[in-house]
């Protein structure tokens, strides 16, 4: 089995979409993007016909966020609102930010620590244009990876 960082496959991906200006692409290593709550959240999900990270033309529809137990079995404090709806790309810096939402973080010394010692992990459900994926990305230690073969 081998592995990928979660940031080289975000630009690896990119770049497979550079210059066709027709296909979306979730991933990327812009850290820009919104978190949809409430009925935004909702509506803009609904209204995609549940095809996540689908660029329609008309709108933009959200990457749905999952944020798991962690790898030391502690269960994310927000879980009535997830899946998170982000309009930003997939990268490591989403996954981070996922992380404080989920877990309710507050600082940059207590993130740093919490990703540390309990090995978070995650999920990203998106739209390759044609289908629905999910991505799952794991911290390790010192990186965001990802786990594939």
């Amino acid at each position: 089995m081998g592995e990928i960082k979660l940031d080289e496959l975000a630009e690896k991906r990119e770049k497979t979409c550079t210059g066709n200006p027709t296909r979306y692409n979730p991933f990327g290593l812009s850290r820009e993007g919104q978190l949809l709550e409430g009925m935004n959240k909702h509506l803009q999900i609904f209204s995609s016909g549940f095809f996540p990270g689908k660029d329609d033309g008309e709108g933009f529809i959200p990457v749905l966020i999952y944020v798991e137990e962690t790898e030391t079995g502690l269960s994310p404090l927000d879980e009535q609102n997830l899946p998170y709806a982000w309009t930003g790309k997939i990268n490591a810096g989403t996954a981070e930010r996922a992380v404080w939402w989920a877990f309710e973080i507050m600082t940059e010394k207590e993130g740093e620590l919490f990703l540390k010692e309990n090995h978070p992990r995650i999920r990203f459900t998106f739209s390759s244009g044609t289908h629905i994926e999910e991505l799952a990305t794991m911290y390790n230690g010192t990186d965001w990876i990802v786990r594939y073969g």
